[in-house]
């Protein structure tokens, strides 16, 4: 990628950190844009109440901020050298490693048994702040291990568009009592157990009866190291942590395009390709921010620690690309050396490749695939049969590393559970057509995935870097291709079809995508320029060309920041509407939990889901177990692939549902339920049914799936009423006592 900025000579003075004239004059441009904020009817209330949660929310941001960058900032100084890189992106880079830490600590000190409490987050940032910023030794006098940092107007304009990003995430949340969808239940309640525990289990209990734990749990450490840390309810926890990661994973693109450029003759070149990518991903498509609505903040986790894994194996092949043209291997000596030579950069590697497969198995598919591609596109593009040996050297001992340190976790899946199972069955192909239908089907990419003005600059960004020979615009184009190809192997060939959801992957194609259309909206700009000067911008942008491009950057942002508000429908009964729990639900929690008995269990609301293979909650009562402490006919959706004491637990699941909506959970068409007749009544007797419980909402609407007849219940003898609040409704069957 071309050079964008030209780079400042280091200035002579001593201060650890100075600020350009030009960054200077960015900072007052954002000034004018949170004027014209305020002025404007849509970004308006965002920033108003930015700043009046600002003094309440202040110690927790200051903490949350240290646990995103002191770690990876420790580890970037032990391990990386990327003294050349951009203020804003060696930050973006340092916090998505910092998320890609906590489930490999909590697999690690695991032995230990129940280490992790608030002293231990404590230390752990401390030591980070130690490793990251210590005096360097043999230098009089000491000095911080970074060089002089120089803020550029592009690192002030990324980090502030990040904020942006960051603010409108949270505020999209500000009232929700805990996260969104059925995905957000079984998320919220394996933190709660990282917490209960001081670290990984098996037993779910008290929650449900499950015995094994093989589900992937990157998300759900960082949400525990976020209670940890503040204090704050694991419900609060598990959404401040996914808006997070919903602003980290568009921050760390400008880390992605940075370790693309290096391989280019000017690093620098990258600046403002990353802020137009981090801009667009933040605020043009409706995914990422979209993954808020469904509560899959999992795969977030994992694109997150996808980008620090690519970024530092791109690092290990620029690095020993530039030994191996200092230092020419001539013996097999010489190819040792240097294949040792970047033992630090491969620690890290694995460290990355690790913790990646502890985050999210199927991201972990499009890591390989990326990282693969990238060092064969490295090798081809320098044609050097010996950097293709070293690297593949390199990547054999990483390789082995990252399955060292997962091991302990590698075996867990292998002897416990169904993960396997269940993934062995897409592979031979042993799943049904409905189930296959559901996984495998592509999805229309606009205007969910990706709008079709995006598609259309991503296109224009790679006939251009195809033009000017930039292999990394070709590069992406590939990963994009292997994204669909592994939701769809059978279209090469290949086994597993439908092991990797449409959702999934097209979710995950912005990583590949918005970068590409980034370079062809700088493209432009320097096209502007170079008509106006007659030659390519290597000189100072004229002010005119600045003008424009400065413009063009506000009016995505304020554009941006209504529609990324809107992004949850509130109040609205519609398929868009995902919030299972309201504040009406949360008062009836309270209310069961000191006016029932321990042992009451509470028949729910559920409906088939997964091929009619499971049955996922459609209200508030899936969450009893997490909320109220009572037990429900209903386990979280996990009770698919792990062990039980009751190896007939899953079927004894699904039977009781088939035997109160009178047919096979493979019938999907949506019942109306009758539990009044004498054969529910005896049925929901022989369960240990006592209450039943209807919620405020239904996601979906009530006419897509099954309901309980509400009707029918409220005239039965059999039932009485006992609690009605607010559109929730509880119900005691009149035989208990």
């Amino acid at each position: 990628m071309r050079d964008l900025e030209q780079p400042t000579p280091p200035a002579a003075v001593p201060a650890q950190w100075q600020m350009m004239p030009t960054a200077r004059r960015a900072l007052l441009g954002l000034f004018g844009v949170l004027l014209l904020a305020v002025a404007l009817p849509g970004p308006r209330p965002i920033l108003l109440w930015g700043i009046t949660s600002l003094p309440a929310a202040l110690l927790p941001a200051v903490l949350i901020g240290a646990l995103y960058t002191l770690p990876g900032f420790a580890l970037l100084r032990l391990l990386s050298p990327l003294p050349a890189w951009p203020v804003g992106s060696r930050l973006a880079l340092a916090s998505t490693i910092s998320v890609a830490l906590p489930p490999l600590l909590l697999l690690l000190t695991a032995p230990l048994g129940g280490l992790w409490q608030p002293f231990t987050l404590w230390l752990y940032l401390l030591f980070s702040a130690a490793v990251g910023f210590a005096p360097t030794r043999n230098a009089l006098p000491p000095r911080p291990v970074w060089p002089r940092v120089r803020l550029t107007t592009s690192d002030t304009v990324l980090l502030s568009v990040v904020a942006a990003a960051l603010l409108v995430r949270l505020y999209v949340v500000r009232d929700l009592p805990t996260g969104l969808f059925g995905d957000s239940y079984h998320h919220t309640m394996i933190a709660q157990l990282l917490v209960d525990n001081g670290g990984l289990y098996q037993s779910w209990l008290p929650y449900a009866p499950l015995t094994t734990m093989t589900y992937h749990f990157g998300l759900h450490a960082n949400v525990a190291f976020v209670h940890w840390l503040t204090g704050m309810p694991v419900t609060t926890a598990l959404l401040i942590t996914g808006q997070v990661l919903n602003a980290l994973v568009v921050f760390g693109l400008a880390a992605l395009v940075t370790a693309l450029a290096q391989f280019a003759p000017h690093l620098r070149a990258a600046a403002w390709v990353g802020v137009w990518a981090v801009l667009l991903a933040g605020f043009v498509p409706t995914i990422p921010m979209h993954f808020v609505v469904w509560g899959r903040y999992t795969q977030l986790a994992g694109q997150i620690v996808l980008l620090a894994a690519v970024c530092i194996w791109l690092v290990l092949a620029h690095h020993s690309q530039q030994l191996l043209h200092a230092h020419p291997a001539h013996s097999w000596r010489d190819w040792l050396r240097l294949v040792l030579a970047g033992w630090r950069v491969m620690l890290l590697a694995a460290i990355l490749s690790a913790a990646m497969v502890l985050t999210h198995y199927r991201v972990t598919v499009f890591t390989a695939a990326m990282i693969v591609s990238s060092l064969v596109a490295v090798v081809l593009v320098a044609r050097s049969v010996q950097l293709g040996l070293v690297l593949a050297a390199q990547a054999t001992l990483a390789g082995c590393g990252a399955v060292l340190l997962a091991s302990a976790w590698l075996y867990n899946i292998l002897q416990k559970g169904y993960l396997l199972r269940n993934t062995q069955a897409f592979v031979a192909g042993h799943v049904g057509t409905q189930r296959l239908e559901q996984t495998a089907s592509i999805p229309p990419l606009d205007p969910l995935y990706l709008p079709r003005l995006l598609l259309l600059l991503a296109l224009l960004g790679l006939l251009l870097a195809l033009w000017q020979r930039a292999w990394q615009g070709a590069l992406l184009a590939v990963w994009a291709v292997l994204i669909v190809l592994s939701m769809v192997p059978r279209a090469v060939g290949l086994p597993g079809t439908g092991a990797i959801d449409g959702l999934t992957a097209f979710g995950t194609l912005f990583v590949a995508l918005v970068p590409l259309a980034a370079y062809a909206l700088v493209q432009v700009h320097c096209g502007v320029t170079q008509a106006s000067t007659g030659r390519w911008p290597t000189a100072p942008v004229p002010r005119i060309s600045t003008g424009i491009a400065a413009t063009a950057l506000g009016a995505v942002l304020l554009g941006g920041l209504p529609h990324q508000a809107q992004i949850i429908p509130r109040g609205v009964a519609t398929y868009g509407n995902t919030q299972l729990v309201t504040p009406a639900d949360m008062q009836a929690m309270a209310w069961i939990a000191a006016n029932t008995a321990p042992e009451s269990r509470f028949l729910v609301n559920s409906f088939p889901a997964y091929g009619g293979t499971m049955l996922a909650g459609s209200d508030a009562g899936w969450w009893l177990p997490l909320l109220a402490h009572r037990a429900s006919t209903l386990p979280p959706i996990t009770y698919g692939s792990e062990a039980t004491a009751s190896p007939d637990f899953l079927q004894q699941v699904n039977a009781l549902a088939v035997a109160l909506r009178g047919k096979p959970l493979t019938d999907t068409v949506p019942a109306i339920i009758d539990v009044t007749t004498p054969e529910a009544l005896a049925t929901l007797q022989a369960a240990g049914v006592s209450h039943v419980y209807i919620g405020a909402a239904s996601v979906p609407v009530t006419t897509a799936i099954d309901q309980l007849d509400i009707s029918r219940l409220q005239a039965s003898p059999a039932y009485n009423i006992v609690y009605d609040q607010e559109g929730v409704l509880i119900f005691r069957l009149s035989s208990e006592p």
